[in-house]
Formats: C-alpha cells, structure tokens, sequence
C-alpha cells in the first residue's frame, strides 16, 4: 500500500523542546531539464584536442501542494531554475609523451548563476584550470598526480553572505575550497 504524501498527517507536540519543525520528501515538484551537448574530438595520434559545450535549462512544469500548501517557497523554485550555470564549455589536450606516460590539461567554463540568498546576486562567469600526469606501471595499475583548480580560483564574494562567515555563493558550481592536489592509484582487474 502506497502512503501518498497528501494523506499523511503527523502531531507534533506543542511542548516538545526537541524540534519544531519537521521536513519530509514530498515529490510535489515536476521540473523539466532541456539542453545540447556538443563534443569534438580531434585525434593526432600522439594528441588529443577535445572541446565540449552544454547548455541546460530547468523549468518548474507543475507543483503540487501537500495538506493544502505549497511545501516550496517562491525562492527555493528560483533557485531551482537558475541557480545552475545555464552554459559549461570544457576544452581539454591529452598528450603521450611515451607508451607510460601521459599529460592532460583542462580548462572549464562556467557561465553566470544566481545566488540564492538576499537580493538574488549574479555570480560572474568563471573559469577552472586542471593538469594531471598518468604513469602506466603495467597492464593493471596507473599512478596519476594532478590538480584540480590548479591557479585556486575561488567564486566571487557575494555581500549578503559574508555575515554568515562564509563570502561565497553557497551553491556555486566550483566549489569554495580552492584548488585541490591528489595523488590516485588505478588498478583494472
């Protein structure tokens, strides 16, 4: 038997000093996901070039209420539609500089968000560098070194976040922590 979130009712005490309020999935959204991927590959032999383009929109289709009320405000629906970047290109060189080793640069562009909070800030367009460097021990196993974000791009500051301690945009799509160095074994079984 199927509980659909129309039919549930919960009490909550009035004296409960535990919480005081109560969140719960309702699926009462439909949204709608439309966009092009574009990818271009152009073999050297020893080089790769690679260059890819992705444009997203979401729309709400239909939102349902639940017990009577819409359980989304005006600005989580905002959010959900233009809190993503609308265009990412990716432009990407792989390069064998023998039959173990190889190298790989990667530039990503992300177009303009919104920031969610306050007077709903254009979060500029920005761009992330990557570099990683693969050694094939065997067959099997490949030990790469890279880095992410490797010039530690940060988002722009946004106003209305900077009481919270926290300056950035909280869902931009490159992260707040700057750039990220990693050492991977990969072992193929």
């Amino acid at each position: 038997m199927a509980i659909r979130s129309e039919d549930l009712h919960l009490s909550i005490p009035n004296a409960s000093p535990l919480f005081s309020k109560l969140a719960f999935y309702t699926n009462s959204l439909d949204t709608k996901t439309s966009g092009m991927d574009i990818v271009a590959v152009y073999d050297l032999g020893q080089t790769d070039f690679s260059l890819a383009m992705n444009t997203n929109n979401t729309e709400i289709v239909e939102s349902r209420l639940v017990g009577g009320e819409d359980p989304l405000s005006d600005d989580t629906k905002h959010n959900i539609e233009n809190n993503l970047p609308k265009i990412r290109v990716t432009a990407s060189v792989n390069h064998n500089i023998s039959q173990k080793l190889s190298a790989m640069a990667r530039v990503n562009c992300y177009g303009e968000t919104i920031d969610e909070r306050g007077d709903r800030e254009v979060v500029d367009p920005t761009q992330l560098v990557d570099l990683e460097l693969n050694y094939r021990v065997s067959n099997n196993l490949n030990i790469v070194f890279g880095s992410n974000n490797i010039l530690n791009t940060y988002p722009p500051k946004i106003a209305t976040r900077a009481s919270q301690g926290m300056p950035y945009p909280r869902r931009t799509p490159i992260g707040y922590h700057g750039g990220m160095t990693y050492l991977r074994l990969m072992y193929s079984f």
